[in-house]
């Protein structure tokens, strides 16, 4: 691929947590190039984004201005500011940059802000990320639906692996939520079982046990068990949301 394959198209970044910023160096490194703000972010945000060379402007509405796309991917709680924010720059501004939305919210209310923006003349892709950020081998996988989702297409092998899968908004983020309670939610109960298995003192037969019948468990369980800690804020948000979304359509928010 060409580093001159996006040919300055400016991606706008409302959140820069570790995921935008795999996907901001992507973007610069195809020719690209990348803004976000710190504005009411934390210390730790406000290193990584001026580490990582990206532009730094002074608000989220600096951020979108800036913008031919804009990339939101964060937690939902802050997903639901930034759409809020987004909309309300737009009543006031001929400015039309593309919006992806690529967090996991509840899918009712984010059909709701979609249709706003689009009615408002704004393209917008309802999105899912899926996997770590990219790196030299890998690239998440970009779950895109929507009327209309070609814009993402020059981001395709470069930023993300994209997955077109309908044209109603709603579908990514339905199916973005599904994954994250087969990955997450298993996750966290391999961890629970593990901490049982600590307290009763097998944790180590346990282990031996599952070794010999199910390698498959043993495999995850040393390879994300150890990092759980340190994600585990954002996990418990994501969690929450997606389980308050099973709760409203009947289902135990249990899982």
């Amino acid at each position: 691929m060409s580093n001159r394959a996006l040919d300055g198209m400016v991606c706008g970044f409302p959140c820069f947590g570790t995921m935008s910023l795999g996907v901001a160096n992507a973007i610069t490194r195809h020719g690209g190039r990348a803004v976000t703000t710190v504005q009411g972010r934390s210390s730790t945000t406000r290193k990584r984004a001026e580490a990582s060379g990206v532009a730094i402007v002074d608000s989220l509405e600096d951020v979108f201005t800036e913008s031919d796309m804009v990339l939101s991917i964060c937690t939902p709680d802050v997903a639901r500011e930034i759409l809020e924010r987004f909309e309300a720059w737009g009543r006031a501004t001929t400015n039309r940059p593309t919006f992806v939305e690529a967090n996991g919210m509840h899918p009712d209310p984010l059909v709701k802000h979609l249709d706003s923006l689009t009615t408002l003349g704004f393209r917008v892709v309802d999105a899912g990320l899926v996997g770590l950020p990219p790196n030299d081998d890998r690239r998440p996988t970009l779950l895109v639906s929507g009327p209309d989702t070609s814009m993402v297409d020059p981001l395709d092998g470069i930023a993300f692996e994209t997955l077109h899968v309908g044209d109603v908004f709603g579908r990514a983020t339905i199916l973005r939520m599904l994954h994250a309670l087969f990955s997450k939610g298993l996750n966290a109960n391999l961890l629970h079982l593990m901490l049982v298995a600590e307290d009763l003192a097998v944790r180590e037969d346990l282990m031996a046990l599952l070794d010999s019948t199910r390698p498959d468990l043993t495999e995850r369980i040393r390879r994300t068990i150890p990092w759980i800690p340190a994600n585990h804020e954002r996990f418990r948000i994501e969690l929450n949301e997606t389980g308050d979304w099973m709760e409203s359509l009947g289902w135990s928010p249990g899982l």
